[in-house]
């Protein structure tokens, strides 16, 4: 099970990729594509357990962003170090 999992002032918050998404993400992993062409292919909205929207934007290199914040992949889904 892949998931996307971060940090925000010491609430841990997980959300479960849809398949696709999933799927999506490994095809472009699988591609060999020069840094240069790396760009935003597609987004994914959530919310909090406050109720605040967050949108992760990922792009078809194996790092994707978060308001311009760094996400690293991981083996078993994708790591946000957040500071706010």
């Amino acid at each position: 099970m892949r998931f996307i999992y971060f940090k925000r002032k010491s609430k841990n918050l997980i959300f479960h990729l849809q398949e696709d998404l999933i799927n999506l993400v490994r095809k472009y992993n699988e591609l060999q594509i020069d840094d240069e062409e790396k760009k935003f292919k597609f987004s994914q909205s959530f919310k909090d357990n406050n109720d605040k929207l967050i949108t992760f934007r990922y792009n078809i290199g194996n790092v994707v962003t978060d308001n311009k914040k760094k996400i690293y992949k991981k083996d078993e889904g994708y790591s946000k170090r957040c500071n706010d």
